[in-house]
């Protein structure tokens, strides 16, 4: 079997939960300060208001007029017809990942068809209230690299880590060694160095990063956990 490596620095990756193009616009410059430190890949969560509450519809045109020349994109898919926003999502030359929620309602087949025709890798995503049986299910399936655990209710971003995922990051590393798990949400100073002992290869940050007027300093102190 193939074991991960023990993790030394954590991967941190941005996230972009946004409703709205100027609210984007409004976190570049601190956007511009990660990429100098190295950050080469973005997290944009869709959401469509039927499968969370939250409404972010910006379009695939214009993050890749904003970001395409520097950065790759992890899509994660909140919305009722995952397939149908990854169809979306497809003319984008910079997508490198497909973030689907296991809670959601897919077909595994037609999943795995629109990541191959761009050479995008699937990820599997799991809330709260997700099945970890199904989780583990889909991981025999599909021999997949990385997952991630939503640790506060899916939706806008600001919310507070649900500690009880850290016991299933503990069983999921357990039975896959093998296989990455980020974290996304809930991420503070405190909380990600719960993550990082319970299994977690890397974290999902959006409103801890945005809100930080330290972001250099904030960004490099969840690296070197």
């Amino acid at each position: 079997m193939k074991v991960r490596s023990a993790i030394i620095d954590m991967k941190v990756i941005p996230s972009l939960n946004f409703s709205d193009e100027a609210s984007v616009r409004v976190i570049m410059p601190k956007l511009e300060l990660l990429k100098k430190m190295g950050a080469r890949v973005v997290h944009i969560d869709v959401s469509d208001g039927r499968f969370t509450e939250a409404v972010m519809p910006l379009s695939p045109q214009f993050f890749d007029a904003l970001l395409g020349s520097d950065f790759d994109f992890e899509i994660h898919v909140m919305t009722h017809d995952p397939l149908a926003e990854m169809k979306r999502w497809s003319a984008s030359k910079n997508v490198k990942r497909f973030v689907v929620h296991i809670e959601s309602d897919f077909n595994l087949g037609e999943a795995e068809k629109a990541c191959s025709s761009i050479n995008a890798e699937l990820v599997f995503a799991m809330g709260i209230g997700g099945e970890m049986h199904y989780l583990f299910d889909l991981v025999e399936m599909t021999e997949v690299d990385m997952v991630e655990f939503v640790a506060v209710p899916l939706g806008f971003s600001g919310g507070t880590l649900d500690e009880s995922v850290l016991g299933r990051i503990k069983f999921f590393t357990s039975a896959y060694p093998a296989v990455e798990v980020f974290v996304d949400g809930g991420v503070n100073e405190h909380t990600a160095r719960m993550m990082k002992d319970a299994g977690a290869a890397g974290l999902i940050s959006g409103s801890y990063l945005w809100k930080s007027d330290e972001i250099e300093k904030v960004y490099n102190g969840l690296t070197s956990l």
